[in-house]
């Protein structure tokens, strides 16, 4: 079902969506920058571990299993970033004011 772009910023819920939802839609295209950042920084930071938990000659399941948690949040980052990118396009298409 098309969206009428007069109904974005009204108090009229948009698709069923509430007004909670609708703010963080629109605040979620703007962050898609930061997501991205978020995941070259989660990725230098357990590539610098690994590194140098290896020199250390330190690795325990301890170490490998922060290694691997940063990695799943270098991961939940980049499909954040993704779905910004996703929204910020489908929110043009739909011609959604202020998504």
């Amino acid at each position: 079902m098309p969206v009428r772009p007069e109904e974005a910023g009204s108090g009229v819920p948009v698709g069923g969506l509430a007004e909670e939802e609708l703010v963080h839609l629109r605040r979620m295209p703007r962050r898609e920058r930061l997501f991205e950042a978020l995941v070259y920084v989660n990725l230098a930071a357990a590539v610098l571990l690994a590194v140098f938990y290896t020199i250390a000659a330190n690795w325990d399941p301890v170490r490998a299993v922060l290694v691997v948690l940063v990695l799943l949040a270098a991961r939940a980052n980049l499909r954040q970033a993704r779905s910004a990118r996703l929204l910020r396009r489908l929110s043009s298409v739909l011609r959604i004011g202020g998504l």
